[in-house]
């Protein structure tokens, strides 16, 4: 009787029910904690491409200014090897889907409204009289 049991016992090897049952949920679990944070990493990283992309643009200004020793009125004034955007009113810089929606500029300043494409509802200006990117509009 018990070589019996032996031998069946040897016959079934595998997982029950029960125990992938325990793994699927372990892994529910884990996924519904990382998607979140992955997301919310995401919407960062294109926040920090918009800040970064006004920043360039910003150097492009500062550029203009030194050589004419004021800021453009016209984002088409700023030469594409300066910065690395195109040239046109609604400009998209380096192709990652940052889009200026506003521009205002005179020749004592300048302001700059951007928003990314795949996040339009937080929009972030800089202002040549803060210096720096912000949340918000001009």
């Amino acid at each position: 009787m018990i070589d019996r049991i032996r031998t069946a016992q040897r016959e079934e090897s595998g997982f029950t029910l029960i125990e992938l049952l325990v793994v699927v949920i372990i892994i529910g679990i884990l996924a519904a904690i990382a998607i979140p944070v992955f997301l919310s990493q995401r919407e960062s990283a294109w926040d920090s491409a918009v800040e970064s992309d006004l920043r360039n643009a910003a150097v492009g200004q500062e550029t203009y200014f030194t050589d004419n020793a004021e800021y453009t009125e016209d984002l088409s004034d700023l030469t594409s090897s300066a910065v690395g955007f195109n040239k046109s009113q609604d400009i998209t810089f380096d192709n990652d889907g940052t889009f200026v929606t506003d521009f205002s500029g005179s020749g004592s300043g300048f302001c700059m409204t951007a928003h990314h494409n795949s996040n339009a509802s937080k929009t972030f200006y800089y202002s040549s009289s803060n210096g720096a990117p912000e949340t918000g509009s001009c």
